[in-house]
């Protein structure tokens, strides 16, 4: 299965938007809510391919951004410098083989919720109390019951 990329300028406006619902005053404000993930992926090298004959690919690192509580809202691209330079943190867990750090209180830690609502939660890419804050209207009304955690988890993050 071929991943779709998304142009940079297109993806980042999007995010941009997202980062001001969450009451920033810039891009990167809304940055901590999104699940980020850095991969390797194979990309075919047209110049090597054309030279050689064959079908030439290479891994390249490949950027994967995800609103948390939006499946629908994912953008997955070769990573830019910027990107790096954007989400230092998930780069360097990347490049250590480590899990993707997240910040914030997990689900799991958070005694309100039932397993079962916490995997429930990671399938939309909702990993943390915070991110759970930080999920748009729109967003928390489309599950049942996630509009009522969202409050409790505003509650929660305010009284830390």
């Amino acid at each position: 299965m071929a991943l779709a990329e998304a142009d940079y300028s297109m993806t980042d406006m999007a995010f941009q938007a997202e980062a001001l619902t969450y009451g920033g005053n810039g891009p990167q404000k809304g940055d901590e809510a999104l699940f980020v993930r850095f991969f390797y992926h194979p990309r075919q090298n047209h110049t090597k391919t054309a030279e050689e004959g064959r079908p030439i690919f290479e891994d390249t690192e490949y950027i994967e951004i995800t609103q948390p509580g939006n499946r629908d809202m994912v953008v997955c691209r070769p990573a830019s410098e910027m990107d790096r330079a954007r989400f230092p943190r998930h780069y360097a867990a990347f490049k250590n083989k480590q899990e993707n750090p997240e910040t914030g209180t997990p689900l799991s830690a958070w005694s309100f919720l039932s397993k079962a609502q916490v995997e429930e939660l990671k399938f939309f890419n909702v990993h943390t109390v915070e991110q759970l804050a930080a999920m748009s209207d729109s967003q928390a009304q489309k599950f049942m019951g996630v509009a009522n955690l969202r409050i409790q988890a505003l509650s929660y993050r305010d009284w830390e």
